[in-house]
């Protein structure tokens, strides 16, 4: 059994593809990890560059899917590794020993975690934004889980954005949430699709509030609605760039006052 699987989902980005399946097939302990890659039937050229690059790829599939959830969640049935994790199509390691000090620590558990998170750092246009910084949620750009875990749970392939959200929240209730932090960088991730396009602030507001309704949690749903009311307009007066900025100020913030007030509670 290979230590970790990784899995690329791709459509209609060959060339951030190219730059990923680089980044993978160059990391060191490259015969502790087994590569899959996924593709949507693409028509930009994608599977040529797939048939390319196969002698470096241990499993391809390339077949039309519902979205990017049901994608990966094709690469979870192929996959074999003790951990899996997803590198999609433009994400990349920020270095060639990425992987290779995710197995020592893997290696080094003496009770195995079922979430292994580190950090994702954001660009836009090749540009640096931010640290990635959600309470609550871990990005899945910046997490290995056990394989077996996945393939129990897999994505909600019903949602557009929110699927890896609703997947640690399906994990918390079924009490096999428990993560190792890591203050590390683990990918590269860059900025503009939908989930995180401001252009496109309205299709996450209602795939969250699907989110919301589909586990009960009516306060956030109702507090949504205004918050999306806020970074839409933050995007139109700010712009792109300062409108990424703002949004990672505002969730440290946010993080701050939570822990605040319960700190205050339980004092």
């Amino acid at each position: 059994m290979k230590t970790i699987s990784v899995i690329t989902i791709n459509l209609n980005t060959k060339t951030g593809l190219e730059k990923t399946i680089k980044s993978l097939i160059c990391q060191e302990l490259r015969d502790h990890i087994e590569y899959i890659v996924i593709d949507g039937l693409s028509e930009d050229g994608s599977a040529e560059l797939i048939h390319d690059y196969r002698q470096h790829i241990d499993i391809i599939k390339i077949e039309q899917d519902k979205g990017i959830f049901d994608a990966m969640n094709k690469g979870i049935v192929l996959a074999s590794g003790l951990y899996t994790y997803f590198l999609n199509a433009g994400d990349v390691f920020p270095s060639r020993d990425v992987l290779k000090r995710a197995i020592k620590i893997i290696d080094s558990q003496l009770k195995l975690q079922n979430i292994i998170c580190g950090k994702v750092r954001l660009f836009d246009g090749g540009k640096f934004v931010a640290i990635a910084n959600f309470p609550h949620y871990i990005p899945h750009q910046g997490a290995f889980v056990k394989t077996t875990l996945l393939k129990k749970y897999k994505f909600d392939d019903s949602f557009k954005i929110y699927g890896d959200l609703d997947l640690w929240t399906r994990m918390e209730k079924g009490g096999d949430y428990s993560v190792l932090t890591l203050d590390e960088v683990i990918a590269d991730f860059g900025l503009g699709g939908i989930g995180n396009n401001p252009a496109h602030l309205y299709i996450q507001y209602k795939d969250r509030q699907k989110y919301f309704l589909k586990h009960k949690i009516y306060s956030k749903w109702l507090v949504s609605g205004l918050v999306f009311l806020i970074l839409q307009s933050c995007y139109i007066l700010l712009g792109k760039e300062r409108y990424f900025v703002f949004k990672t100020q505002l969730t440290s913030f946010k993080r701050k006052v939570l822990g605040a007030l319960n700190s205050f509670r339980q004092a």
